[in-house]
């Protein structure tokens, strides 16, 4: 883990910080398993990207990745 610091708006802290309160937890663990939370909602390994691909039907061959352009944008 590297430490870092960082400015907040007044009104960001005072979030993080009333959950703190609530969850009886240090601001910093707060702060720390919600941008965890962001990043893992974002990175879903790639299965998203998968499934959208997969809508397209594309057929390619064993050139698939010297004709890409030629298939997907045609």
């Amino acid at each position: 883990m590297r430490k870092v610091q960082l400015y907040l708006p007044q009104n960001i802290y005072a979030e993080f910080d009333l959950l703190a309160e609530q969850g009886n937890k240090p601001i910093s663990t707060v702060i720390r398993n919600y941008i965890e939370n962001t990043f893992n909602k974002r990175n879903d390994k790639g299965i998203s990207t998968l499934i959208k691909l997969s809508k397209y039907n594309l057929k390619g061959g064993k050139d698939l990745a010297s004709h890409i352009d030629e298939i997907v944008y045609k």
